[in-house]
């Protein structure tokens, strides 16, 4: 364990050498979901399970929390209104009665994407805004992810990430995970506008043997120079019905 905090350490200084280290779009989804909303707004945040990470920048909005895990929902002290709900089956709330529906780190999990994004067009009104943030399923951590038998995976999960056994590590199916799959989804359910913003980022996976952080960084350098979004790491989406 000592050698691979020397690895992190070491692969955590050199990765801010790199200037696509300092452009991660995960950091602005709080302010992105800020800057869409307005005093009074109602915001569906979706895989709203233990916390809601952009209560201070929606502090005056209602916000309602909607999470398959009642459990999870029940550790939520961020929110008062939390409601249990299959996404990709029905989001509880009525037709066109919110203005913002939010979700992060979600659509990964989804064997059904496409449902989610129905449904989240359902419950917006006109001029509402989709906001979603998830992994690229054509970034290596993620293809790694699918590759890897299950049992193996969250073998890793577990030893690299402290937090992983309290918080759990739920399956992951990368379902229209991708930046051209998702917007072409959201265009097909009736969404008039699909900004999507990425990044390049996604080295900390591998900041536990500095040889692979190395090639990472180095493999992240070249596809950000290149503006390849189809090979980015983490995509943002911003969709106006």
């Amino acid at each position: 364990m000592q050698i691979i905090e020397q690895n992190t350490k070491i692969s955590e200084a050199l990765a801010k050498k790199f200037s696509h280290y300092h452009a991660n779009v995960g950091d602005k989804y709080p302010e992105v979901v800020g800057s869409h909303c307005r005093p009074g707004s109602v915001i569906i945040d979706v895989g709203g399970g233990r916390s809601c990470a952009f209560v201070p920048q929606c502090n005056n909005s209602k916000i309602i929390a909607v999470d398959i895990s009642a459990g999870e929902l029940a550790l939520n002290q961020d929110v008062q209104d939390r409601r249990v709900g299959d996404v990709t089956k029905y989001i509880p709330v009525g037709d066109r009665s919110v203005d913002v529906v939010a979700s992060r780190f979600v659509a990964e999990h989804l064997q059904r994407t496409d449902l989610f994004i129905k449904e989240a067009y359902r419950v917006l009104r006109p001029g509402g805004f989709f906001i979603t943030l998830f992994p690229n399923k054509r970034a290596p951590f993620s293809v790694i992810n699918r590759v890897l038998p299950k049992k193996v995976g969250l073998q890793i999960a577990y030893a690299l990430k402290p937090t992983a056994k309290e918080i759990g590590v739920f399956p992951t199916f990368y379902h229209l995970c991708s930046p051209d799959q998702f917007r072409n989804a959201c265009l097909a359910s009736g969404f008039s506008n699909v900004n999507v913003q990425v990044d390049y980022f996604q080295s900390s996976y591998f900041y536990f043997c500095l040889p692979l952080a190395a090639v990472s960084l180095c493999y992240e350098w070249m596809v950000s120079k290149l503006a390849l979004q189809l090979l980015s790491s983490l995509v943002l989406v911003v969709a106006t019905r």
